[in-house]
């Protein structure tokens, strides 16, 4: 197949060359959720310890799903302009939240951490479309290998990410500038790199990537059919009966979004796999590690490193392989109960077995156990819920999944940092020498596992009993 450019959107096939590069932003996008997770943690623990604060910290991003995420990825369906429909958000998105990556280290008071953190967090949402323009490049044929690339790209990404910037998080760097000695760290290097990404991601998007009109019948006035003129002139919205007040429009934006029992199964499917890997996710499995277990955070970043390598050459293509060949459905049960078995035999040793302790090369051993069953749940994830979702309606329901993963994701992290808390209020810190017992996130993470496999094996009975249809690979 003969290479174009730029990339486009609505091909019945397209070349695995760009199948590569729409996925080379996941890296992006990685770093960004990478932020989230390990280094925020670090960056929040010099000013606090209370692991309820410290989630309900990191928490607060999710809050911004209902106010930008939700509203952005549900307008991305309702307008057209000259440069497109959902790519416009990413650029705004990746320039924003990369000014507030340079500012998130060199801050020196907690309540100004807070507030960069928050407004890093705002502008991270207006990606929230991007999962369904990728899809709409990737025709669903081809889906389960795109994401196997998607997969290792990122995987690489995280590689340097882990390996190397949070390797080396609390080291010091001295060196001479024209203007005199110049002092950085390592967190500085990590946060700022992070903006650089972002930064070069907004230029490929303006220029490599094009999106092609969901109508293509333009007026004699320049409209697309079915839209309408806005003030602005290279906006178009698609037209939608009279005009509404904001609030008219808002309650039209919640009716849409839940409108049919698929969309409600769909968004449901959707959170089973946030649930089910919160063992590997949550702020207090990180401090489990660098706290109560005492590793640094190289021997963290190493960890990270092995297992991702493990994966990249192994794991990743194997998973991505399969995902066009077998039940997607099975591979994602599969994924999420072997993940919360390997940690509940982890908790097993450290209570039961070893006394609260674990050596560096058990714990490598853990991650990449728990990388088997994760390569899983990632190369299908994406794959399954789309094949579900109409390419018409995919703003619509990725404003759904930004809804309801946001609750559940918020709950979650903040339901994990206070049973910690109340874990070691009613059984004490057990073997841990620090004041939490961050180990017992890991109770929770199997109860979590097992609610999420029970809930993929009833949208399986749904999809057998023609309750749920795959309008996905309909309309693809």
């Amino acid at each position: 197949m003969k290479l174009s450019w730029p990339i486009r959107t609505g091909q019945k096939r397209i070349p695995w060359t760009w199948a590569f590069l729409i996925g080379l932003p996941w890296i992006t996008f990685e770093y960004v959720q990478k932020v989230s997770e390990a280094p925020l943690t670090f960056t929040l623990r010099k000013f606090i310890e209370d692991p309820g604060w410290i989630s309900f910290i990191i928490s607060i991003n999710i809050l911004f799903n209902f106010m930008v995420g939700v509203t952005v990825s549900y307008v991305s369906d309702k307008l057209w302009t000259r440069w497109g429909r959902r790519k416009v958000f990413f650029i705004v998105s990746c320039l924003f939240a990369g000014a507030m990556t340079v500012m998130i280290p060199i801050v020196g008071h907690l309540w100004l951490l807070v507030v960069v953190i928050i407004c890093f967090q705002f502008f991270v949402d207006f990606n929230k479309p991007w999962e369904p323009l990728f899809n709409e490049v990737i025709p669903s044929p081809q889906r389960g290998r795109a994401g196997m690339l998607r997969m290792l790209s990122v995987n690489l990404a995280a590689l340097f990410l882990t390996g190397v910037l949070i390797a080396q998080f609390d080291a010091q760097y001295e060196f001479v500038a024209p203007w005199g000695p110049v002092s950085i760290t390592g967190e500085m290097v990590l946060y700022w790199s992070v903006s650089i990404t972002l930064w070069l991601t907004a230029a490929f998007l303006a220029w490599g990537v094009k999106e092609e009109a969901p109508l293509n019948v333009v007026s004699e006035d320049g409209t697309l059919e079915g839209y309408r003129k806005s003030r602005f002139a290279p906006v178009q919205w698609k037209v939608s009966g009279t005009r509404k007040s904001v609030l008219a429009a808002v309650r039209q934006m919640f009716e849409d979004i839940f409108s049919s029992r698929q969309k409600l199964w769909v968004y449901l499917l959707y959170i089973c796999p946030l649930a089910g890997t919160l063992a590997v996710t949550h702020p207090s499995y990180i401090t489990l590690q660098t706290d109560q277990l005492g590793l640094s955070k190289e021997q963290f970043g190493m960890i990270q490193v092995v297992g991702m390598i493990v994966m990249i050459a192994v794991f990743t293509p194997a998973a991505g392989l399969l995902a066009d060949r077998l039940d997607r459905l099975s591979m994602m049960k599969i994924g999420i109960g072997g993940v919360s078995c390997v940690q509940l035999c982890f908790y097993f040793y450290l209570n039961f077995w070893s006394e609260g302790k674990a050596s560096y090369e058990l714990v490598i051993a853990v991650d990449i156990c728990s990388k088997l069953f994760l390569s899983w749940v990632w190369a299908v994830w994406s794959p399954l819920v789309y094949d579900y979702i109409p390419r018409a309606e995919m703003g619509t329901f990725q404003a759904g999944i930004m809804f309801t993963s946001g609750v559940a994701s918020f709950v979650l992290i903040n339901v994990g940092g206070q049973w910690v808390n109340l874990w070691t209020v009613f059984f004490g810190t057990g073997y841990s020498p620090t004041n939490y017992d961050q180990s017992s996130v890991l109770v929770l993470a199997l109860l979590l596992g097992a609610l999420s496999v029970t809930a993929c094996s009833l949208f399986g009975r749904g999809v057998a009993t023609g309750r749920i249809q795959p309008l996905g690979k309909k309309t693809a």
